[in-house]
């Protein structure tokens, strides 16, 4: 593949997964929070929200190495996501039993990608270390070291980049992740009146209360359609039917709190019986 045929506009919510919020007019209901302060919405396709240009971009760290390469997202991820499609279409119409043991363990894969993919994610692998720490590091074990990279041409910012990249795939097909995952309860909420319905961020997956630090979380959440949300529980844990109502109702607040780009809509928000849109939109233009 050519370079102007490779992929450079990488979905961190995968295109099949936001096609569930279009409209009748093929359209999702966009609100960005800007650059500038404030915060604009729009009506717009799939393609255009939820994407970094060259977010998993493999960069090369040497002169006599090849261009950039997109085969994370173009054959990684592509692989996730066409795995996940059609798993995903099942899942919404016949619910959590209708999945054979393979379906449920790519759709466990599928969660933690949509944990790790993640622009603010992979930007904690990418400064933790920062790239001074790194240098300082380096500098530490091999005095010489930066006359060797001069010397070379290495990039280094390219390779830390690329190691954080390579982290983050790493990551993503942990067996022991994907099966804590898989042996977690699964469970599918629905609000119970038409009106309400649920929403996507760039945040869309809310682990524990949106601040998971421990390796193997209490609950996930995620809606899988306007209509639907699915809900991960610790296998540990006991779950009512309070509980569900209780994450159900919140999850909305949480996208909301979450996010740092995007709040996503199949149609207008406006103040509902369990979700205050208003007030919680207001919060997001007030961090613009």
């Amino acid at each position: 593949m050519s370079d102007n045929q490779k992929s450079k506009r990488h979905h961190f919510i995968p295109r099949f997964f936001l096609n569930q919020w279009k409209n009748e007019n093929g359209k999702l209901w966009i609100y960005q929070r800007n650059p500038g302060g404030g915060m604009s919405y729009r009506q717009g396709d799939p393609k255009s929200v939820a994407y970094v240009e060259n977010l998993y971009t493999l960069k090369p760290e040497h002169p006599t190495r090849s261009g950039p390469s997109d085969e994370i997202e173009r054959t990684f991820m592509g692989e996730i996501d066409d795995q996940s499609s059609s798993i995903h279409k099942k899942l919404v119409r016949d619910g959590v039993g209708s999945l054979t043991a393979n379906e449920r363990t790519t759709w466990s894969k599928f969660i933690s990608s949509m944990l790790e993919r993640t622009p603010k994610r992979l930007d904690s692998y990418k400064d933790a270390p920062s790239i001074e720490e790194y240098l300082d590091s380096l500098k530490k074990v091999n005095p010489g070291v930066f006359a060797a990279i001069e010397r070379n041409g290495i990039d280094i910012q390219a390779a830390r980049g690329n190691v954080a990249l390579s982290f983050m795939v790493e990551r993503i097909v942990d067996p022991e992740f994907i099966e804590s995952i898989n042996r977690m309860e699964w469970i599918i909420a629905e609000f119970a009146t038409e009106d309400e319905h649920f929403i996507l961020g760039d945040e869309a997956l809310i682990v524990d209360n949106g601040e998971h630090t421990n390796y193997e979380p209490s609950f996930i959440r995620l809606a899988i359609s306007p209509g639907k949300l699915l809900i991960l529980v610790n296998e540990s844990l006991d779950i009512d039917d309070d509980l569900i109502a209780i994450l159900s109702v919140t999850y909305n607040i949480e996208v909301i709190r979450s996010s740092e780009r995007y709040v996503i809509s199949g149609k207008e928000l406006s103040d509902e019986a369990h979700t205050k849109f208003s007030k919680a939109l207001e919060e997001l233009h007030k961090a613009g």
